[in-house]
């Protein structure tokens, strides 16, 4: 008799998971709005770090030389790819259900949709943490028992990583309103518009309780805890209050996505020209391409099928200089 192999699990084979991938709710995460997909071929990225700056042209007589400008050089970062990867077993008594002779087990199948569903959310979870690192930290600094570290910066100047003083924690004397708009001067000395800003619901009280940003609203709220109402009066785009948490790699420790002292402003750029993005990287098993892949495998003893949920790729920030990270508490 011969040994079964996934093809005669039809809820196993690559395209049917790929179906079962598209069916999967995606929650959602702020990260991949912020720096949206960039597909690429490459698995080490090359980019430049962009300074578009606010110098005039001048002027000059009609039949005379333009004016010269000396060539400034970008400067240019180069990282490898992060590989997002994660399997997880389908053993020989959940395949028994998976090939009932001549159909199958719809709760089997729910138990394939379950596994792809856990892997997923994972890759969601592990790519949502690199873009995070980036806006809220100017870098990634990753390592693992056994020795595996991976790390990135994203040379953010220093002089945008300031302290507010008083801290914003001080809601009687914290000037919210003047630190941003100060914060918000240097990105746009630099080329950066459409403005904005990012924290978790610690840092966002603050503001709720900041004496005199309710001074400014008094008389005129509906809804006084709105973000969008904030985003107005400190002139940015948008403001988002992200709350978001995961758990660690050894299960036991659960953190916020963005940490409690930490308020990010950073510009989004125009068209053609943006503050960065997730550069994604090709592999293998996606035939070579960049994206979500998703495969499959066997082993004959025990029966096995592993599932295999990854994806490759780094955050990119073409402009440093246009994200500044304050630490307000």
């Amino acid at each position: 008799m011969a040994i079964v192999t996934i093809q005669d699990y039809p809820q196993l084979r690559p395209q049917v998971l790929q179906k079962v991938v598209e069916a999967i709710p995606k929650p959602r995460f702020v990260g991949g709005e912020l720096l949206p997909d960039e597909p690429d071929f490459t698995d080490s990225f090359t980019w430049e770090v962009l300074d578009r700056g606010r110098q005039r042209a001048g002027l000059v007589p009609r039949d005379a030389e333009s004016k010269i400008y000396p060539f400034v050089p970008q400067a240019v970062r180069t990282a490898p790819a992060a590989f997002i990867r994660a399997k997880m077993a389908l053993t020989e008594s959940i395949l028994e259900y998976l090939r009932y002779p001549g159909t199958y087990s719809a709760a089997a199948e729910k138990q394939v949709a379950e596994a792809v569903a856990r892997l997923t959310r994972q890759v969601d979870i592990e790519k949502e943490w690199l873009i995070m690192k980036a806006l809220t930290a100017g870098a990634i600094s990753y390592t693992e028992t056994g020795g595996y570290s991976f790390s990135v910066d994203y040379e953010v100047p220093a002089g945008n990583k300031p302290t507010a003083s008083p801290l914003w924690s001080n809601t009687s004397t914290a000037d919210i309103v003047g630190n941003i708009l100060a914060w918000g001067n240097i990105i746009r000395a630099n080329g950066g518009t459409r403005l904005v800003g990012l924290c978790n619901s610690s840092v966002f009280a603050y503001m709720l309780q900041n004496a005199a940003i309710r001074q400014l609203l008094q008389g005129n709220i509906v809804n006084p805890a709105d973000p969008t109402l904030y985003a107005q009066i400190l002139g940015l785009e948008k403001l988002y209050v992200y709350d978001a948490v995961y758990t660690d790699l050894d299960g036991s420790t659960t953190a916020k996505f963005v940490p409690d002292a930490k308020f990010i402003l950073f510009a989004l750029g125009e068209a053609g020209d943006n503050f960065g993005g997730f550069r994604q990287a090709p592999s293998l098993y996606n035939n070579h391409k960049p994206g979500r892949f998703v495969y499959t495998y066997e082993e004959n003893d025990p029966a096995t099928i592993w599932v295999v949920v990854g994806e490759y790729g780094l955050p990119v920030i073409y402009h440093p200089n246009w994200l500044v990270i304050a630490t307000v508490a």
